[in-house]
């Protein structure tokens, strides 16, 4: 993606005299179909004001073409307006291909042209010169107003420039003397003409690139903001979820449950961890750290989120419709870090590394919450951590309630 903004900052930083500003071929496709629909609309909207200015002309030709009126009026009104407004709605048609479309409205103009050239020709009156400059103006509306490819306005160009040329030169009512003089005229309005078309497809195209960059840099923002998010939400060392990573999880997981999802929570601590750091020093507790997170990584079952929240604290929570067994649970993660047999010499249950875990389940607090589950499975690790570690202790939410009064009332 960073190659790709490259190519556009290059692009973008067109120079030269025109400052032509080039789309690499990968996305020329894309282009055409960003410009696609600005385009149908502005060339419906050409042709259609074209028709109108085309057929307003015939209160001109009263003055201007009196003595061929009638077949002035039966070309314009009876000739040219009918294949006008079919020309119109075949350009309206978007299942038609524009580049046709483009063709035809060029069609259009040098058809309408080419008429208009040829009753030049048959009139005598000297009027009938004036129209050379509304040929001049049709072609000029032509090139600068129906967003044309650049190559097929030239073409166009060329192509009309030649007509008005022969008309001019073979006119047989025009002087001599003004010959030249509307020749060259034809060449300074059109050829300013034919570059205001090219400046406005290069801005067309510098838009295009101009909207990609910036789509380009939201994308990578976007990716960015979902890698610091994941980051985020990842306990470095382990890999594991930490306790923000937990929380998304577990809310998705809620969700999909609903409120009344029943959830299993098991809080484990590794048994007597500071002697292990304290004597076989602290790069050996983090690689315990990791093998433990990995043996309890393999314990899981698919529907369990396992996190690191502490420093040589877990916590496995499991959302379910249905009830689980709460102390089958919460052992399985207890005998996989028995089982990995990680040395512990120093520990005071045994030699190997073990952990404690203190485990609940119920439903969720009236605010949606873990609040009540996470306290009750506290109280069970600190259990079992009383009664000896390496152990699994299970407190039921409402025996422990129970208990917690029953103390209260003792105190």
């Amino acid at each position: 993606m960073t190659e790709e903004a490259t190519r556009l900052e290059r692009a973008l930083a067109a120079d030269g005299l025109l400052k032509a500003v080039a789309i690499a071929p990968g996305l020329v496709a894309e282009y055409e179909r960003y410009v696609e629909p600005q385009k149908r609309q502005i060339l419906v909207a050409a042709v259609m004001l074209g028709i109108f200015n085309y057929t307003a002309f015939a209160l001109l030709d009263w003055w201007v073409l009196t003595d061929i009126i009638g077949l002035v009026w039966f070309m314009r009104l009876c000739v040219c307006l009918p294949i006008g407004c079919l020309g119109l709605y075949l350009v309206s048609r978007p299942n038609i291909p524009l580049v046709w479309q483009q063709l035809l409205s060029c069609v259009l103009c040098w058809g309408g042209i080419a008429i208009l050239s040829g009753l030049i020709l048959l009139s005598d009156r000297a009027e009938s010169q004036g129209y050379l400059l509304g040929n001049y103006a049709l072609i000029f509306f032509a090139l600068t107003l129906m967003a044309l490819p650049f190559r097929m306005a030239l073409g166009l160009t060329v192509a009309t420039f030649a007509l008005l040329a022969a008309t001019v030169l073979l006119g047989p009512g025009i002087a001599p003397a003004f010959k030249m003089p509307y020749l060259a005229t034809g060449v300074v309005l059109l050829i300013p003409a034919v570059y205001a078309n090219w400046s406005t497809e290069n801005e067309r195209r510098r838009h295009f690139l101009l909207v990609t960059r910036e789509r380009i840099r939201q994308r990578q923002l976007s990716e960015q903001r979902d890698i610091l998010d994941r980051l985020a939400a990842i306990d470095p060392l382990t890999g594991l979820s930490n306790r923000r990573g937990l929380d998304i999880a577990l809310a998705k997981d809620i969700e999909q449950a609903g409120s009344e999802a029943w959830v299993v929570l098991a809080m484990l601590d590794i048994d007597s961890f500071k002697p292990y750091n304290d004597n076989y020093g602290h790069p050996a507790g983090d690689e315990a750290l990791k093998l433990v997170a990995k043996a309890l990584d393999y314990a899981l079952d698919g529907r369990t989120r396992l996190a690191r929240i502490g420093g040589e604290e877990f916590v496995a929570v499991r959302v379910a419709r249905e009830s689980t067994d709460i102390a089958l649970f919460a052992e399985q993660f207890r005998a996989a870090v028995e089982r990995l047999a990680l040395p512990h010499g120093y520990s005071v249950t045994t030699d190997v590394v073990t952990v404690s875990v203190g485990a609940s389940a119920g439903v969720l607090d009236e605010d949606g919450s873990l609040k009540t589950l996470f306290t009750i499975a506290d109280r069970a690790l600190y259990e079992a951590k009383t009664q000896g570690r390496n152990r699994v202790v299970v407190f039921e939410p409402l025996a422990a309630c129970a208990r917690q009064q029953t103390n209260t009332e003792a105190v």
